[in-house]
């Protein structure tokens, strides 16, 4: 409970709604993303088949044979996981971001 100038006890939500109205706010400079529907589905990541993935995820671990070897084979299964999914994620966002600049080029 605070008090107000006026003697009145007021709560502290009341006193930040007080303050909110008191203070003057810059307008926002950020624009909401309004980008039709069409483009968004575009930039869906594209996923591998379930086979292409299992065969990234042995190659992975091959590759990092010497770093994941004091790892137990579930953790080891976890960070190749991972890592294909981030290659998937990059790999989709750079897909993305070539449309764009090929839409402005043309």
């Amino acid at each position: 409970m605070r008090t107000h100038a006026k003697g009145l006890k007021i709560t502290d939500s009341e006193y930040r709604l007080t303050l909110h109205k008191l203070v003057k706010y810059a307008p926002s400079k950020h624009t909401p993303n309004t980008k039709p529907m069409q483009e968004k589905e575009k930039m869906k990541p594209q996923t591998l088949a379930p086979q292409q993935r299992k065969k990234l995820e042995q190659k992975i671990m091959t590759a990092f044979k010497t770093e994941m070897k004091n790892l137990q084979k579930p953790f080891q299964r976890i960070i190749a996981d991972d890592l294909v999914t981030a290659f998937e994620n990059r790999i989709s966002v750079i897909h993305a971001f070539q449309q764009k600049i090929s839409q402005k080029r043309g």
